[in-house]
C-alpha cells in the first residue's frame, strides 16, 4: 500500500477459488476488512504560542496533535528543551493526555528574559506507527523579573510597558504578558459612567493580560504603557480620534476607561497604569467628563539620561489625568528659565490619564545638558509644574 493512498476501510473479497478437484467457489465480497490509515501526525497548536514573549516561568509546554499518538513515544527524549542562548538541556516531566490528544512538559526550571526551544522529535508516531513528517520546533521568552530598584521594562510585538524604579513593592517581581484573541474578548456591558449610567464603547484591539493580574503599582509611581493598534483590521471603520485604552475590571467583561494619548503617525496609544491586569484599546466616541480638571502631574522617572549612559530608558513619561478634554501645551525650562523644548501646544487631549514623552533633547534635536529641567503644563487654563534631572555624564 502506498503512503499516498487515502485512509480508509478496506474490505476483502474472494472469487475464481478452486479446489483440488477444480471445483469454484461461490464468489465472496466480503470476508474481511482491514483499516489503512496514512495520515501522518501533526502539531496542530503548541501552548505557550511560537515567537511569544513574556511567558511565566512556572509555563507547562503543551502540544495539541492532531491524532492519537503511541503514548510511549512521547518521553523524554522525544520533547525537549533547550536555551537558545548557550544551548544547554532543560530536564523536564513528559506525559501525555489521551483524551486532548496532547503532550505536556513540565520544565525542572526557566530562568527569566531567555529565549528556549522546543522540539517534539520525528521518532513520535501515531498508534500505528506514522511517523510525523519532521522535528517540530517552535521558540518563546520567558518573563522579565523587575527589579525594584532600577524598575524594567516589557514588551512583545504589540506593547511596550515601563515599570520605574520603586514601583513594586517587592523584588524581583515576574509580569508575564499573554495576548487575549480580540475576537474572544467579552463585553458584557458598556462602559460605567458614575454610577447608573452607561455608554456604549467599540472594541478595536490589540488586546494584552499582565500577570500577575492583582499586582498593583505605587500610584506615585505608575508604569507607561504603550499599545500599537495599526494592524487591527477594523481600524478603518473607528474614529481614531476617539480611541482609549481600557482596563477590564474584577466584574469580567465590564471596561473603565483609563485614557490615553494617540499618535497617529505611529499608529500608538499611551498612558500610565497603576495595576496590572488586562488592557486593550476601544473606540469611545462620547467620552463623559470627571471630576478634577488636571490631576496627578508626574514624571516617570524623575531622573534619566538621554544619551543611554545611565538606567534603563532614555526618556521620562510625563503624565497627567483630565476630568475632561482640553487642548494641552507641555513646556520644558532650563533652571535659568530659557525654554527649551516645546513638547506639544494645544493638543485637545482627555479625558483620562494622558502622557507625553520627552527624550531629553531641545526644540534643535540637541542633547541638553545635564541639570535641573521644569516642566511646565497648561490645560485649558489650569496650570501645574514640575521638576526633572538629565543626567549625560
Amino acid at each position: 500500500i502506498s503512503a499516498s493512498t487515502t485512509s480508509d476501510t478496506m474490505h476483502i473479497g474472494v472469487s475464481g477459488a478452486q479446489d483440488l478437484q477444480g471445483n469454484v467457489m461461490a464468489a465472496a465480497a466480503n470476508v474481511g476488512s482491514f483499516i489503512v490509515d496514512t495520515n501522518i501526525p501533526a502539531v496542530t497548536s503548541t501552548i505557550p504560542a511560537a515567537n511569544q514573549k513574556g511567558v511565566t516561568a512556572a509555563i507547562v509546554l503543551k502540544a495539541v496533535f492532531s491524532k492519537a499518538l503511541d503514548q510511549s513515544t512521547l518521553t523524554d527524549q522525544t520533547f525537549t528543551l533547550r536555551r537558545t542562548d548557550t544551548g544547554a538541556s532543560i530536564g523536564g516531566t513528559v506525559t501525555y493526555d489521551l483524551a486532548t490528544k496532547t503532550g505536556l512538559l513540565s520544565p525542572s526550571g526557566l530562568d527569566p528574559d531567555v529565549t528556549y526551544e522546543a522540539t517534539i522529535g520525528a521518532a513520535v508516531t501515531d498508534a500505528i506507527g506514522n511517523r510525523l513528517s519532521a522535528d517540530f520546533r517552535w521558540s518563546f521568552t520567558t518573563a522579565t523579573q523587575v527589579s525594584k530598584a532600577s524598575g524594567g521594562r516589557i514588551t512583545n510585538d504589540v506593547i511596550n510597558l515601563y515599570i520605574p524604579p520603586n514601583a513594586f513593592a517587592t523584588e524581583g517581581t515576574e509580569v508575564s504578558i499573554e495576548e487575549v484573541n480580540v475576537d474572544s474578548t467579552t463585553l458584557v456591558t458598556s462602559k460605567f459612567l458614575g454610577a447608573k449610567s452607561l455608554q456604549t464603547i467599540t472594541l478595536l484591539g490589540p488586546a494584552v493580560r499582565f500577570k500577575p493580574e492583582n499586582e498593583t503599582l505605587d500610584t506615585k509611581k505608575p508604569g507607561t504603557l504603550t499599545i500599537k493598534y495599526g494592524s487591527q483590521p477594523s481600524l478603518s471603520s473607528v474614529d481614531e480620534s476617539k480611541l482609549a485604552i481600557f482596563r477590564e475590571t474584577a466584574t469580567a467583561g465590564t471596561w473603565e476607561r483609563i485614557g490615553g494619548t494617540l499618535n497617529t503617525s505611529n499608529k500608538t496609544i499611551t498612558t500610565v497604569i497603576t495595576r496590572l491586569g488586562t488592557y486593550t484599546v476601544f473606540e469611545d466616541v462620547a467620552a463623559a467628563d470627571g471630576g478634577v480638571a488636571l490631576a496627578s502631574f508626574r514624571a516617570q522617572p524623575r531622573v534619566f539620561s538621554p544619551n543611554g549612559n545611565r538606567f534603563n530608558t532614555s526618556e521620562a513619561a510625563i503624565s497627567f489625568t483630565l476630568g475632561q478634554s482640553f487642548p494641552v501645551t507641555v513646556e520644558v525650562y532650563n533652571i535659568a528659565g530659557r525654554l527649551e523644548r516645546t513638547i506639544c501646544r494645544d493638543k485637545v487631549m482627555g479625558p483620562g490619564n494622558m502622557v507625553e514623552m520627552w527624550n531629553g533633547r531641545d526644540n534643535k534635536g540637541r542633547l541638553c545638558p545635564t541639570g535641573l529641567y521644569i516642566v511646565l503644563i497648561d490645560a485649558g487654563g489650569n496650570e501645574n509644574k514640575l521638576t526633572l534631572s538629565v543626567l549625560n555624564d
